[in-house]
């Protein structure tokens, strides 16, 4: 991103523009869309949009940034207070499914940005298991979760969460629901235990 905006007006600006390049790259893809769909959709003059960023790549970046920084806020959300880490895995199940049925566009924007920029994409799933793996190990170190290679477990954790999520929330041909939900979430115990 070029620069933050300093006003409020600003702010608005820069949100819109944001909102609608998660529509418009969401429907047409990276390629299709250009800045003026993304200006139209928004509401904004063209230019304007290139007073914030350089091009699409830029755009793209901030929206992989925002998706990662909404996706773990939520996650910590839902899961703060719980104590033992096989409930805070659980919990952290749903509350991924819940926040990626709410916000599909976000798949679809990190499949743009593995071909677009892999770095950033790659910076992405980092992003969350760094923490998550530290996190994990401090609940190995404490005996509620079996003792494994803990960046390991989260990206195995990851790649659960992340395909389950592709065939139920994303394709839309199937339904996540109860049953499946709690079979996902058993095995999931089943497979943490000490």
């Amino acid at each position: 991103m070029k620069r933050l905006p300093t006003t409020e007006r600003g702010r608005k600006s820069l949100q819109k523009i944001l909102e609608a390049s998660k529509k418009v790259f969401a429907e047409k893809g990276f390629h299709k869309t250009k800045i003026y769909d993304i200006a139209i959709g928004a509401g904004v003059a063209y230019g304007l949009v290139y007073s914030y960023f350089n091009g699409k790549k830029d755009i793209l970046i901030e929206l992989v940034k925002m998706i990662n920084h909404d996706l773990r806020k939520h996650l910590a959300v839902r899961t703060s207070g719980l104590k033992d880490r096989i409930s805070i895995e659980q919990e952290g199940f749903k509350a991924f499914f819940e926040w990626f049925r709410e916000n599909k566009f976000a798949y679809k924007i990190l499949r743009e940005a593995e071909i677009v920029d892999e770095e950033i994409y790659k910076w992405h799933y980092k992003k969350i298991a760094e923490g998550y793996s530290r996190r994990l190990e401090s609940a190995m170190k404490k005996g509620e979760i079996r003792k494994m290679d803990p960046e390991l477990l989260s990206y195995t954790l990851m790649g659960i969460a992340d395909f389950v999520g592709k065939r139920y929330i994303l394709w839309g041909d199937a339904e996540l629901d109860e049953t499946k939900l709690s079979q996902l979430l058993s095995a999931l115990s089943a497979m943490l235990k000490p």
